[in-house]
């Protein structure tokens, strides 16, 4: 490994678009791997490479997952809605049906 193959904290930090605290956090838990040099804390630019492509494949597969959920719960929604306007067309009374008080 040569030293241009290494990057500070703060120039990942940057070629992330993070701040400094973000690079130290993923450092402590690990999903960054650091390289020590001269009691210097490095990242080799490999290694960046392999979090950036762990991140983007876990990032995909947390949007499909949002969206399969998203989809589920507004096909609900609209059988909540139909069943309450439903209900409401013949005079029973449901969820989106109006209370009226008298006074």
């Amino acid at each position: 490994m040569q030293v241009g193959d290494l990057l500070t904290t703060k120039e990942a930090a940057e070629l992330l678009r993070v701040s400094h605290w973000t690079v130290s956090a993923w450092l402590s838990q690990g999903k960054l791997t650091r390289t020590k040099a001269g009691g210097r804390t490095l990242i080799a630019k490999a290694d960046l490479e392999v979090f950036l492509r762990r991140s983007s494949e876990s990032n995909s597969a947390r949007l499909e997952m949002a969206e399969s959920v998203q989809g589920r719960d507004a096909a609900n929604t609209a059988a909540r809605i139909d069943a309450s306007r439903k209900a409401g067309q013949n005079g029973k009374s449901g969820a989106g049906a109006r209370v009226s008080r008298e006074s």
